[in-house]
């Protein structure tokens, strides 16, 4: 009798176990949205996904070791303040693998450093034409940069801008973003800035719009959206915050990392709960 209940009992936990992995699987397959061309996201989609964004456009493999060498080379060099050596590195780096996007992207910083915003933003807009879909700070540096050229923006915001990065007071950091953007209101990139910086929701909401009407390049444009999203959701417009991060998951216009944002915020209101 005894081992009769305890092969009831293992039956009873058995298929309890399989009718919740049937269960689980399903609710993998739970719609989230669907946007107006058809494409879908699910539970599934968003479920391992974090807010870490690959870069790597090529394989490590297919990048030769001599390649990686002189790239570091040339960090190493840069950080010493020796750019124009610096410089030499990355080229002959880039020559080594000419789809390998780092070696430009770090020569494009370094004419950023040496102030030739010019050949900066040469740099950057041959990174963006590698890595299309977004590659670290590429895109917001070819918008704001092409902004200098026009005159639209002050000469020197963009270094300005990336320096503000590192700046551990915020209020001040708050009110340098303001004079610039007093200054120069067109200006995406420093609306995304100060927005995150603002305590009132109404405040960031003003920051972001203001900053999604003057056409933001795609990368600011996407984490001004998820953002966006973010104080509706908070606010309590539940269906319309994870409207705006469906298609931002699903949109093919959508870089990488606002792609990766889109579902990693989802994922955080959704199943975090």
């Amino acid at each position: 009798m005894f081992f009769l209940l305890v092969v009831v009992s293992i039956c009873v936990v058995a298929c309890s176990s399989k009718s919740q992995q049937s269960e689980l699987e399903a609710m993998d397959y739970q719609l989230i949205f669907r946007d107006d061309a058809g494409r879908e996201l699910t539970l599934a989609d968003i479920k391992k996904v974090n807010g870490d964004v690959s870069y790597q456009i090529v394989t490590e493999a297919s990048v030769p070791l001599d390649a990686k060498r002189l790239h570091a080379q040339g960090r190493e060099l840069g950080s010493q303040g020796k750019y124009d050596q610096a410089l030499e590195v990355f080229e002959k780096a880039h020559q080594l693998a000419p789809d390998w996007p780092y070696p430009l992207y770090d020569a494009a910083f370094t004419y950023l450093l040496k102030g030739d915003n010019k050949k900066a933003l040469e740099y950057y807009i041959a990174v963006n034409e590698i890595a299309p879909r977004g590659f670290f700070t590429v895109k917001p540096a070819v918008d704001t940069l092409e902004r200098e050229q026009a005159g639209i923006v002050n000469e020197g915001t963009y270094g300005l801008l990336v320096q503000l990065e590192w700046m551990k007071d915020l209020d001040a950091k708050k009110r340098i973003l303001t004079q610039i953007l007093e200054e120069t209101p067109q200006l995406p990139l420093a609306w995304k800035e100060l927005a995150v910086l603002l305590e009132d929701d109404e405040a960031s909401l003003e920051a972001i719009d203001k900053g999604l009407s003057y056409q933001p390049d795609l990368e600011t444009k996407g984490v001004l959206l998820v953002n966006k999203a973010l104080i509706l959701y908070r606010q309590g417009n539940e269906n319309e915050a994870i409207a705006m991060l469906g298609e931002l998951a699903l949109d093919p216009e959508s870089t990488v990392q606002t792609e990766h944002m889109a579902k990693a915020t989802l994922a955080s209101l959704l199943l975090d709960k």
